[in-house]
């Protein structure tokens, strides 16, 4: 019977889920979470739909563990291995003085998609960073793989 109840469970989450707009369920695929032990890296397409040709962001948002922080340099790097998609960092107000990356702002990149692409786009890319222990005295440059979902009408 406790088998039962789980798939009913299951049954009634998947079929509720399809009454939820599409708009809402669409958050949830565009965004990345990493699960790096020292830090949790977010990326965030902004705005989740754009149109043919048009330009949006990709928001990194960095949560580092207890004593550890992101180095400002050197610089937060994006790559993306999609064919044919731009990406420009955006520039920080101060960041010749910063020394971590602020946690409460993204590190923003401009980007654009190519006009052949429409309709649910995925774009992979990798985020390396500098990242320290303030109790340990270590710094490793880190690389970390992403995926996240755009929609091009």
């Amino acid at each position: 019977m406790v088998g039962r109840k789980g798939h009913w469970f299951l049954f009634i989450f998947l079929s509720l889920s399809f009454l939820i707009p599409s708009r809402l369920r669409a958050q949830a695929v565009e965004a990345y979470q990493s699960t790096k032990s020292f830090v949790s890296v977010r990326v965030l397409a902004v705005p989740e739909t754009v149109r043919i040709g048009e330009q949006f962001e990709l928001h990194l948002f960095f949560h580092p563990g207890e004593g550890i922080h992101v180095n400002a340099n050197p610089p937060v790097e994006l790559k993306l291995l999609t064919p044919g998609v731009s990406v420009k960092r955006l520039s920080n107000k101060g960041k010749d003085t910063m020394t971590y990356i602020p946690l409460d702002k993204p590190v923003r990149f401009r980007t654009k998609l190519p006009h052949s692409m429409h309709g649910t786009v995925s774009l992979k890319g990798a985020v390396r960073y500098f990242v320290c222990s303030d109790a340990e005295g270590w710094c490793t440059r880190v690389k970390e793989p992403f995926e996240v979902t755009i929609f091009v009408r």
